[in-house]
Order: C-alpha cells, then structure tokens, then sequence
C-alpha cells in the first residue's frame, strides 16, 4: 500500500466518523465538546497507524481494523475518559455514550477493514 492510498483511506474514514459523529450529537445518544473539525484531525491521524501496520500483520484486513479500532475503544474508555473526569466508559456523560461510542468504534473498525480492502 503506497502513502496516497494510506492517505485516502484516513481521510474517508474520518470524514465518515465525523458525519456519525454529528449524527450521533444530532439524536442526544451523547453530547461532546469536540468539533467536526477537531474530531476529523484526530481520525485522520488514528487512522494513519493502522494503515502503515496492515502489510506487516498477517490477518485478515476486517480482524485488523476490528481489534485495532476495539483498542482505541479501550484505550478511550479506561484512560482518556477518566483522564478527563467522565468516569470509565463515559458513564457520567450518559448511559447511552457507552454503547454508542462502542458502536461508533465499530463502525470506524469496519470503514477501515473495507477500504483497505479497495
């Protein structure tokens, strides 16, 4: 895989992800303070090792992109979460932030593992 399409495929994942994000805002599942924008920038630099790591793992390109984006989800909810005070797994942002944050990681793991398939 060359770099423009490791580029390619960062940027249409978090262009995705941005979208479900506000989609997410727009039905109350949760509320973030982050922007569009800033969340775009942050996708687009996550999605970066995941493509520079795919030639050199020997699995499926749909494991990959699942485990890689369920680590993220973990390193979220156990780290950064109560880093930022919001308890583990989000749980003081809202009952329903858990299973939709999971979900939009689920989401990002399954854009990443069908382009880099393309």
């Amino acid at each position: 895989m060359n770099y423009f399409q490791i580029f390619i495929v960062s940027f249409i994942s978090a262009i995705i992800i941005s979208f479900l994000h506000h989609l997410f805002q727009s039905l109350n599942l949760y509320q973030s303070k982050l922007k569009e924008t800033e969340l775009f920038f942050i996708i687009l630099i996550l999605s970066i090792p995941f493509t520079l790591i795919y030639d050199k793992v020997l699995l499926d390109p749909y494991i990959l992109a699942s485990i890689y984006s369920f680590s993220l989800w973990l390193i979220n909810s156990i780290i950064i979460l109560p880093i930022l005070r919001k308890g583990f797994f989000g749980y003081k942002i809202s009952k329903q932030f858990i299973l939709s944050n999971l979900i939009i990681h689920a989401i990002y793991g399954l854009i990443l593992g069908i382009l880099i398939n393309l």
